[in-house]
């Protein structure tokens, strides 16, 4: 008991829940909150998984869950359209893909 009331106090002082409610993208930059990712506070997908992820997904394939999160990339805004230019924090996945 003593030592979960200290761990407690602890992370209390020490800890940073707001790290919590971040997006990461896929190289593990959480969007707004280090200086090179500052500019880009929200997450976006820009490839839509797969129907068959979806699924397994759905099944409790949890696994497979875990390949929704190599697309991330954090962006200055999200789209509202399709046709909207984004500005993004490119990863290490979308250099590849060049």
């Amino acid at each position: 008991m003593v030592a979960c009331f200290a761990s407690a106090i602890y992370g209390w002082s020490k800890g940073d829940p707001n790290i919590l409610l971040l997006g990461w993208d896929s190289d593990q930059n959480g969007c707004g909150y280090s200086d090179s990712t500052i500019d880009y506070p929200y997450l976006y997908w820009p490839k839509s998984p797969d129907k068959s992820l979806i699924k397994d997904v759905e099944k409790g394939d949890t696994d497979e869950i875990f390949k929704l999160l190599e697309f991330g990339v954090c962006v200055k805004e999200c789209p509202a359209t399709d046709e909207d230019k984004i500005e993004c924090k490119p990863t290490k996945y979308m250099k590849e893909a060049d």
